[in-house]
């Protein structure tokens, strides 16, 4: 498969489900980087050490959880990026959520439709 070029900073959250119960951290980050001109950088806090969205399959959705989403952001923020990536729909729902509620200049974006918008 090609990839139309993106001149885009982006970071990566792994998903609690796909990273720290799977164990998979590197397949998606060599997806990304198959779009020419992605520029990956890492969270502090990243694969094995990744953290929760803040909402799992067993947690709602409330002001603790809020707080860790928010907190994710400005982490994501913190590393230049203009794009968080994930791989999890959950994941990106709630911090996209978070985003609203508390702007800021980062985007959120499922890793599926950022491949399949570049396939050339």
């Amino acid at each position: 498969v090609a990839f139309q070029p993106l001149e885009k900073t982006v970071t990566y959250h792994d998903p609690c489900r796909l990273g720290r119960m799977a164990g998979i951290y590197d397949a998606p980050r060599e997806l990304l980087q198959m779009i020419p001109g992605i520029q990956l950088v890492e969270m502090g806090r990243s694969r094995e050490n990744g953290v929760c969205c803040g909402t799992s399959g067993w947690t709602n959705c409330t002001a603790c959880s809020k707080a860790i989403q928010t907190e994710r952001l400005r982490e994501a923020l913190g590393t230049g990026a203009g794009t968080l990536v994930t791989a999890c729909p959950k994941c990106e729902i709630h911090l996209r959520c978070a985003l609203k509620a508390n702007p800021m200049e980062i985007q959120i974006k499922d890793l599926h439709d950022l491949l399949a918008e570049q396939i050339a």
